[in-house]
């Protein structure tokens, strides 16, 4: 039985693309393991030890002399924390089997977006990977539709559950917005084939330059507060509590933030990756209200070094009450395993913590990989 709160509580059928994810993962063994945790480890020791956040004069108080930094302070996880859940990450490549219907059968997925013809909605792909349709305009967030997440495939994460539409699949894709440049919410090469496509407008933080060109009819690096637009919608950067790195030396080099979908008089908020901050009720009292909080939920334990950078299911409702927004939807679980906290917590986490809380259960929705649902 799927367990989804805000929708009808019913037996769903398995997919039947769950079964291209049930070989591989007991070959990654030996040396090659120890390898990748030295290396991981190295990488991230010295990418942590790179920068710290010194204040830069005349410039943003989130500006730094290098890089980034998260405003209002917070205490930064130190370089053996990181590296230490790092390492972990490299040996965490056990399959996990998702529940029964968590994923919809690719027809099923296409023909429920389909089926709305342009009315405003959004589906989940998987983890950060939103498709969201607002006046008309498409929008993707953090596109990433690797098979391992990780800098040194094939070790690390896998993924449990195939995209809910592969690239090939998706609808026409107007804009694409990236939250940060962690492996799991950046993917040049996904975005590089999409672009090929669809000639989209692509939004990524201040500083995020990808190596080569991603063939983007428009590409713009934001800062917070800025914004673009496509069509009649408008694509705001806003504030979020995290941080960013995806090579040696680069901690917090590139900027991150959360982003605002405005159109037909309808406010989407994406969050990234955000942990527990004063900019929730910060952005609910400028840019509110919200219709629609679309919120990471998992990778929030084991808390060194995640207490401060990442939300679990209590602190993904307290940032729903503090946007004031009309719903939400729980993201970042259910594809990749990258917390201690469990992929498939969330089905059961978010219906108790929104219980707690006194939130109608139709206010929160648990999504399958590949449903659609009205905005």
């Amino acid at each position: 039985m799927f367990v989804n709160i805000g929708g009808t509580n019913a037996a769903l059928r398995a997919s039947p693309r769950s079964a291209i994810f049930k070989k591989n993962g007991a070959l990654r063994v030996g040396c090659g393991r120890v390898v990748a945790v030295i290396v991981l480890a190295i990488v991230l020791l010295g990418g942590c030890a790179s920068y710290r956040g010194a204040v830069a004069p005349d410039r943003p108080p989130h500006h730094g002399a290098q890089g980034f930094r998260n405003w209002p302070p917070i205490d930064e996880p130190d370089a053996s924390e990181i590296a230490a859940d790092w390492a972990r990450l490299a040996v965490t490549t056990r399959r996990r089997t998702p529940p029964p219907g968590f994923a919809l059968p690719l027809a099923e997925a296409r023909a429920g977006w389909d089926a709305l013809g342009g009315a405003d909605a959004i589906m989940w792909i998987g983890h950060a990977t939103m498709l969201i349709r607002v006046a008309g305009v498409t929008v993707l967030t953090d596109p990433v539709f690797a098979e391992s997440m990780t800098p040194l495939p094939p070790f690390g994460p896998l993924r449990v559950v195939p995209p809910g539409l592969p690239i090939d699949s998706l609808p026409r894709i107007d804009a694409i917005v990236v939250s940060h440049n962690h492996y799991d919410h950046y993917e040049p090469d996904a975005i590089r084939r999409i672009a090929a496509r669809d000639r989209p407008l692509c939004l990524v933080p201040l500083r995020v330059r990808p190596e080569h060109d991603l063939g983007c009819e428009r590409f713009a690096a934001l800062d917070w507060g800025e914004s673009a637009t496509r069509g009649a919608v408008t694509l705001r950067f806003l504030p979020a509590q995290h941080e960013s790195g995806r090579s040696m030396f680069d901690r917090n080099r590139t900027l991150w933030g959360s982003w605002l979908i405005e159109g037909n008089g309808r406010k989407v908020y994406f969050a990234g990756d955000t942990g527990f901050g004063p900019h929730f009720a910060s952005i609910a009292a400028q840019y509110g209200p919200i219709d629609l909080a679309i919120l990471p939920v998992a990778a929030h334990l084991p808390r060194n070094p995640n207490a401060l950078l990442h939300i679990g299911p209590d602190d993904a409702i307290r940032a729903f009450v503090a946007l004031g927004a009309r719903r939400m939807v729980a993201m970042h679980w259910g594809t990749y395993a990258l917390g201690t906290d469990g992929v498939f917590a969330a089905l059961t986490e978010i219906p108790r913590a929104a219980r707690a809380a006194a939130i109608a259960p139709d206010r929160v929705w648990l999504m399958r990989i590949g449903e659609t649902r009205r905005l």
